[in-house]
């Protein structure tokens, strides 16, 4: 059961029309006060997270605790994601996950450990 933020009530769900299957996993709506809560799949949730964040983050998983490096290591995979790619074209250094244990090419700076 999913919670309206606004109001606490229980939500009901939405259906998902053409386009919001693919990208939506669940959408939810409160009839007292109108508020939605959309659940994007995670390939799009993750994408989303990678191409908006201010800081390095991991394509895969998220994970903001990655490691700069200097050469890219043959024995762990490389990350096949798009954005991935098109980094690595213009000389992004490679970033590793330990999370995931996924390496990735990536311009940003990592984040601040606080």
């Amino acid at each position: 059961m999913v919670r309206c933020p606004k109001c606490g009530l229980v939500m009901d769900r939405v259906r998902r029309r053409g386009t919001q299957r693919m990208i939506y996993e669940h959408m939810f709506r409160c009839e007292a006060c109108g508020a939605a809560v959309d659940e994007m799949r995670p390939i799009f949730r993750s994408t989303v997270l990678f191409a908006l964040s201010k800081h390095t983050r991991c394509i895969k998983c998220g994970s903001t605790d990655v490691q700069r490096r200097k050469k890219r290591d043959s024995v762990e995979p490389v990350s096949n994601h798009f954005l991935s790619r098109l980094l690595f074209l213009t000389a992004a250094p490679i970033n590793r996950c330990p999370t995931c244990r996924l390496q990735y090419y990536d311009w940003r700076p990592r984040a601040e450990k606080t």
